[in-house]
């Protein structure tokens, strides 16, 4: 796909191109299962044991933006930013995030 004269900006002479990206994603998750049957000695308020049944409800949201393009037709440069600094997910859960 090429990009017209319209879609670039002009910042200096040595920044040849530059793009501005980035994307949203709403989603809803839902986990629910029983537990392993491993015996609990005595489980507490809030511990699951043998055999119960456990679910999680989230809503959940992700937005990144992103920056990237060539300075002097040469060199590559990028930057991106996201919501969450996560190693696992860069998802955040709307409200409390607690098992119930």
């Amino acid at each position: 796909m090429e990009k017209s004269a319209a879609d670039k900006w002009k910042l200096s002479t040595s920044i040849t191109e530059m793009e501005l990206y980035g994307d949203i994603r709403l989603r809803y998750q839902y986990n629910g299962g029983e537990t392993d049957n491993t015996p609990v000695a005595a489980p507490g308020a809030g511990v699951a044991g043998t055999h119960d049944w456990q679910e999680r409800e989230r809503e959940r949201y992700r937005l990144r933006l992103g920056l990237r393009g060539t300075l002097l037709d040469d060199w590559f440069f990028g930057l991106r930013l996201e919501t969450n600094a996560s190693d696992r997910s860069t998802n955040v859960t709307f409200g409390d995030d607690t098992v119930e």
